[in-house]
């Protein structure tokens, strides 16, 4: 029986069903009804879909010739893709056009313009999506299904110009919308680029449900919540907020270029958030959530996101906590009086942790630098580890920053010296300030194409933060897989970022990596490991490798009797996580995650 199923699931004997250009659907499915699990549809040109095409067998569909790909022409989705879940066995597109998808007069869903995935495990590979619309997810809705949730992976793919519209308030998530427990959706080696959504939030990505997000490598860039543009009436020279067509409106949430994100787990690593914009709150992302969310940015830069008319680029309520660990996030706008332009909580649940990262420079339009704002109580809100942060607005005394004494950055967290919100200026170079020499600015290396801070002589403040933890987290390389290296003026290069003096930069060559030999995360459990087994200034990282979900982390002595919780939360890749006890010794932590436990030592300094 173990022997059949290995046949049916490798299928040694697997047959090609071409699909010639010119083809339309019916072709398609007719190449579809032959195949078995692991057989292979060449599609040798482009393929025209006049109505969705359904796929439950797991197979590989891929180009055959250089440029072939499936093409709805406006008027339909294109896939029902729902595999039968077969363990060890996938969906697979390969190096495939996906454009013109539009479900927005489908009778059925107007969900999902590329396509509907809602069970099984699906693999897109050197894909592209493209010019595609719907209500919600102008290129693909992921859900759960009658046969349980789905695994979805973009590997080296391309999303660009696709658009959320039509649905008014719930048109959400110009590229991707994600609901629903346990959808497992990773990208990796992606460029997430010009994607809007008009009427709801999420310009690029809404993402709902207590699933797990996983972003590495990937750049999202210039996507769009809102639609604007100059006034039809010509009453103002101001751009002014427009309908789906181009109408004057007061309608429509238009936050959260980024995202829209209210559950789960979600962790961008090695990423870049650049040049985003929203016409209204969050530049970047617009989110809430129950105390198990999390949302972690590791060894990734945000930069140039713009909140056009209101808010900062980071607005988050609820009780979800966000963590920056060895990031940089700077040169960010808001707008509106008094409503930031960095991070702002919306309420007295959401937490922030700073952890070796930079958070400066960001304009709340006239009323100058304003980084992070509106805590309820920052003692309890926001936690600061070996990092540089220009400007809090609101009492911040309770903030007692955590250094480590054996390396050299040292944590500012009131970069700027100001007496009041009113004075501040966006002319940094006229601020006064400790450790970082604004009148230089940031510096963009040429050839790694990312940013790093200048400092005053002297100075115990690192470029970035903690030079000597890039390797003990296993973050010193950049987005192109180049080490960082220390700079002759002892800098080191920060996170991965297009921004450049003119915000370009030349990405020839990012699919690279992939090409020469990117493979999944194991499909069969794998074991917890601590990033950092020795705690010196209570910061404790965790690789969660394939496992993800809710997780709890619980500190224990070596007599058994527990000391504290460090995390209780939803997890997927990595997590860092402060640790509240100090006496130095040597410690259990107890981790249970998918109905298991592991305990490891672990040594606090």
């Amino acid at each position: 029986m173990l022997l059949a199923m290995m046949m049916l699931v490798t299928n040694v004997n697997a047959a090609d069903y071409p699909v010639a250009d010119g083809a339309t659907d019916t072709e398609l499915t007719a190449a579809l009804n032959q195949a078995t699990t692991g057989d292979v549809i060449l599609i040798n040109g482009w393929v025209t879909i006049n109505a969705p095409v359904a796929i439950t067998k797991n197979v590989t569909i891929k180009a055959g010739v250089d440029n072939a790909g499936f093409d709805g022409k406006g008027v339909t989705r294109l896939f029902e893709i729902n595999p039968e879940p077969i363990e060890g066995a996938k969906l697979v597109f390969q190096n495939l056009g996906f454009i013109g998808g539009n479900c927005l007069t489908d009778i059925v869903s107007t969900d999902g313009g590329a396509g509907r995935i809602n069970t099984g495990v699906t693999e897109f590979i050197l894909c592209y999506f493209d010019g595609n619309k719907a209500f919600r997810g102008g290129a693909f809705f992921i859900t759960p299904g009658l046969s349980g949730a789905p695994t979805v992976t973009f590997k080296g793919c391309e999303a660009t110009n696709n658009v959320a519209l039509g649905g008014g308030g719930e048109s959400r998530g110009g590229y991707l919308f994600v609901d629903g427990e346990n959808v497992r959706v990773d990208h990796e080696y992606c460029k997430i680029t010009g994607n809007q959504s008009i009427g709801g939030r999420g310009g690029a990505l809404c993402l709902f449900g207590n699933g797990t997000r996983r972003f590495f490598n990937t750049i999202i860039s210039d996507n769009k919540a809102g639609n604007w543009g100059p006034d039809p009436s010509g009453i103002t020279t101001d751009d002014v907020k427009l309908d789906k067509d181009g109408n004057l409106t007061n309608d429509g949430e238009y936050e959260g270029a980024v995202g829209f994100i209210t559950a789960g787990a979600t962790t961008f690593e090695s990423c870049a958030l650049i040049a985003n914009k929203s016409w209204s709150h969050s530049g970047v992302i617009r989110g809430w959530g129950d105390a198990n969310t999390t949302v972690t940015f590791i060894n990734s830069t945000i930069a140039k996101n713009q909140s056009l008319h209101d808010r900062s680029p980071f607005w988050i309520g609820g009780d979800a906590t966000y963590t920056f660990v060895n990031s940089l996030f700077v040169d960010n706008l808001g707008q509106n009086s008094g409503n930031g332009a960095g991070f702002d909580y919306d309420g007295a649940g959401a937490k922030l942790n700073v952890f070796n990262s930079v958070i400066s420079r960001n304009v709340a339009g006239a009323d100058g630098a304003v980084d992070i704002r509106n805590a309820s109580d920052y003692s309890k809100q926001l936690i600061v580890k070996n990092s540089l942060i220009g400007f809090i607005q609101g009492d911040a005394s309770g903030v007692v920053p955590v250094d480590n004494s054996s390396i050299p950055t040292k944590s500012n967290i009131a970069m700027y010296k100001i007496s009041t919100d009113e004075v501040a200026s966006l002319d940094y170079a006229s601020l006064e300030n400790s450790g970082v020499d604004f009148g230089q600015g940031i510096k963009y290396s040429k050839s790694f194409g990312m940013p790093y801070y200048l400092l005053t002589a002297n100075s115990t403040v690192t470029k970035l933060g903690d030079p000597a933890l890039l390797n003990v987290y296993d973050l010193n390389t950049d987005l192109f897989k180049q080490k960082r290296v220390t700079a002759t003026d002892g800098s080191i290069t920060a996170a991965p970022t297009l921004a450049s003096v003119a915000d370009e930069f030349d990405d020839s060559g990012w699919q690279d990596p992939l090409i020469s030999g990117v493979n999944s995360p194991q499909s069969e459990m794998v074991g917890v490991k601590l990033i950092n087994s020795i705690v010196e200034n209570g910061t404790l990282g965790v690789n969660f490798g394939d496992l993800r979900g809710l997780a709890t982390g619980e500190l224990y002595s070596v007599t058994g009797q527990k000391i504290e919780t460090v995390f209780s939360c939803n997890v997927v890749s990595k997590g860092y996580y402060n640790v509240k006890t100090s006496a130095a010794g040597i410690y259990l932590l107890k981790i249970t995650i998918e109905g298991k436990s592991i305990a490891q030592r672990l040594i606090i300094k």
